[in-house]
């Protein structure tokens, strides 16, 4: 680490090594408004070997020291690169998302701050970075990367995340404070409804407080919180703060925009399965038909994915996308509407709607 001394040169700290390669990414993995790293390294001089992967957390402080909290080795890839760290499900706690060779790999966090050891596999076509943000505004962090190597023809690939919000969970961590709601770096309509947690084992939280760029709005004499705050449009810099009996405070931070447009959709899909959002069966539409649908592989990449209207293929998209959200044209009356996709392995994931349009 090169830490800024105020007067434009660094102190240089040594706080990890490994043998065969080492890779940190800067994260508030705690949430507690210092910076945390994320390792990544691997144990063996060959990354063909699947034993070869791991990460861990080191846990950021003010006196410039870190702290070893987790570690987990990647058994199931042969790489992990981008690391992050992100609220995936809405339950206040932290995840760890990174890509392996094949699969975007989330590795849900307990309030315990450990993590489960069997993660989360995405189908991942080809990226070799990430980056977290709310890509369609839904309040829920998605996440973008380019496509590996340098061929003109690869494009940036962005994961939705349509993953149902979990119960929140406040942290056992002692002292800590959890916001379940809103999730940070997310887009959300006014009034925001905060909700949030504290725990201090060793002494009682005697109030809880929220502060919107650098404005005290919330004062309350309670260990939780559960309240509107009205925002004005644009980005806001938002500190939930809980104070002890022993004068101790603690702090979580958000980075929220507001606006006043309407989210993106999104479309689920289960592993190995086609899902057809829109239209649903036997509706009604006019004759430009809307059409979102999601697949998701067993494993291999996806090649395809093709909407047919009465047996006719109208729409194939070959770029290795999952997803297709697209407006079509339709005569009245009678259709049938098949969207099907293909994967690098031959396998085909295909489901039917019948509309009518008029």
């Amino acid at each position: 680490m090169l830490f800024n001394t105020g007067n434009f040169t660094f102190k240089t700290v040594k706080v990890a090594d490994a043998t065969d390669g080492i890779f940190a990414a800067p994260a508030d993995v705690n949430q507690d408004g210092i910076t945390d790293l994320l390792v990544s390294y691997y144990t063996c001089s060959t990354i063909k070997s699947v034993s070869c992967p791991n990460w861990e957390i080191l846990l950021g402080s003010r006196s410039e020291t870190f702290t070893k909290s987790a570690s987990m080795s990647v058994s199931s890839e042969t790489g992990f690169s981008g690391v992050t760290a992100a609220d995936i499900n809405g339950d206040g706690i932290n995840d760890i998302v990174g890509l392996g060779s094949y699969d975007l790999v989330i590795y849900f966090g307990n309030p315990d701050g450990s993590y489960q050891s069997t993660p989360l596999l995405v189908p991942n076509s080809g990226l070799d970075d990430l980056v977290a943000a709310d890509f369609n505004r839904d309040g829920k962090i998605d996440f973008a990367g380019p496509g590996a190597g340098n061929s003109a023809g690869l494009e940036v690939g962005v994961f939705l995340n349509a993953t149902p919000r979990a119960t929140c969970t406040p942290s056992t961590v002692s002292p800590s404070v959890t916001v379940c709601e809103p999730q940070n770096l997310i887009y959300s309509h006014s009034p925001v409804q905060w909700i949030a947690d504290s725990r201090d084992t060793s002494h009682s939280v005697t109030a809880m407080q929220i502060y919107v760029d650098n404005k005290l709005v919330v004062n309350s004499p309670s260990s939780s919180l559960n309240e509107p705050l009205t925002l004005s449009k644009g980005p806001h810099f938002v500190v939930t703060k809980a104070w002890d009996e022993s004068g101790a405070d603690f702090v979580s931070d958000r980075d929220i925009t507001i606006y006043s447009g309407t989210p993106g959709e999104t479309c689920p899909a289960s592993t190995g399965t086609m899902n057809v959002c829109l239209p649903t069966q036997n509706e009604t539409t006019t004759t430009s038909l809307h059409v979102l649908a999601n697949a998701a592989s067993s494993g291999a990449q996806m090649t395809s994915v093709q909407v047919y209207i009465d047996g006719s293929l109208i729409y194939n998209d070959t770029s290795g996308a999952t997803y297709v959200d697209t407006a079509l044209i339709v005569k009245p009356g009678s259709h049938s509407v098949v969207v099907k996709a293909w994967d690098a392995s031959g396998n085909s994931y295909s489901e039917l709607r019948s509309i009518t349009a008029q």
